[in-house]
C-alpha cells in the first residue's frame, strides 16, 4: 500500500467536514467539555504541528505528533540553519496584521529562551536588528513605518554615515535612506523546531517518524489511523474554521 502526505491525508480525511487538528487558535470543544483523554494527532512536526502539537499537550490533550522524517529535518520548510523575525512588511496588503504576529513571535522566543535555554543547552533566538537599506522612500519604507508609529514599535531613520559607523562591512553606494528596527532577530530554525518536539516528548507527547497509510476510498472512519509501522492508533476530529484556515495558509 503507497503513503500519504499530510497534505494527502487531509484532502482524504475531509478537512471541509472535519479535520484532524493541524491548528486551532482557542481552546478546542472536546478540551473545553474536559474530555481531556481525547486523542489527537497533529500530522507534521515543522513550525505550525509542533507548536500545535505542545500548545494542545499543555491543554490536557493526549497528543501524537507525526513527521514523514522527524522535526527540524533537512527536506522541510522550518528546517535550514537561521531564520530572521523581522516586522518590516509594508509592502504586503495584510502587512500591518503579519507585523503584529512578527513582534509577537519576538517575544514568544525570548521567553522560551528564558525557560528553556538552560536546560536544554541551547539559545535558538537571537536579537540582532535588521536594517533597510533604499536609495529613496518607497511605498514599503513609508507604509512600514508608518505601521510602527501607529503599533508604538521601536525603530530608528538613521543617516547614511550612521550606518557605516555601526556596519563598515556594508556597501552604501547609492544609499540615501535606513530604516532599522533594533528587535529584529534570527531564530536558529532547525535546532528551535527540535527543541519544541524536546520539550513536547518531555511533557509526555508521543512522537512518530513515518507516514500515514491511506485508507482504501470510502474507508476512512474518520477515528483510526494506521501508520507505516503497522500501528493503528485513535484520534479525535474536530471541525474548526481555525484548522481549515491553517491548512489552507501553509498550502
Amino acid at each position: 500500500m503507497s503513503e500519504l502526505d499530510r497534505r494527502g491525508f487531509l484532502k482524504i480525511a475531509g478537512v471541509g467536514a472535519g479535520a484532524l487538528l493541524t491548528g486551532c487558535a482557542t481552546a478546542p470543544g472536546f478540551l473545553r467539555s474536559g474530555r481531556s483523554s481525547s486523542n489527537v494527532v497533529v500530522i507534521g512536526a515543522g513550525a505550525f504541528g509542533g507548536w500545535t502539537a505542545l500548545n494542545l499537550r499543555r491543554m490536557g490533550a493526549r497528543v501524537t505528533l507525526v513527521d514523514m522524517l522527524g522535526p527540524g529535518n533537512s527536506r522541510s520548510t522550518s528546517g535550514d540553519e537561521t531564520r530572521g523575525v523581522r516586522s518590516s512588511y509594508g509592502d504586503r496588503p495584510h502587512g500591518e496584521l503579519w507585523m503584529q504576529w512578527a513582534r509577537l513571535a519576538m517575544a514568544r522566543w525570548k521567553q522560551w529562551d528564558a525557560e528553556y535555554a538552560k536546560p536544554l543547552k541551547m539559545q535558538v533566538f537571537f536579537q540582532t536588528g535588521d536594517v533597510i537599506l533604499r536609495s529613496d522612500w518607497e511605498p514599503f519604507l513609508t507604509q512600514t513605518k508608518a505601521w510602527w508609529e501607529k503599533n508604538k514599535i521601536p525603530f530608528e531613520v538613521l543617516p547614511v554615515d550612521e550606518v557605516g559607523k555601526r556596519w563598515p562591512q556594508f556597501s552604501l553606494k547609492d544609499v540615501n535612506v535606513a530604516l532599522y528596527e533594533p528587535d529584529a532577530g534570527v531564530v536558529r530554525a532547525r535546532r528551535a523546531t527540535e527543541s519544541v518536539a524536546e520539550v513536547f516528548r518531555y511533557q509526555g507527547g508521543r512522537v512518530i517518524i513515518g507516514r500515514v497509510i491511506p485508507p482504501e476510498p470510502g474507508s476512512f472512519d474518520g477515528h483510526t489511523l494506521k501508520f507505516t509501522n503497522g500501528d493503528p492508533f485513535p484520534a479525535t476530529p474536530l471541525s474548526s474554521p481555525s484548522a481549515r484556515g491553517l491548512e489552507r495558509h501553509s498550502r
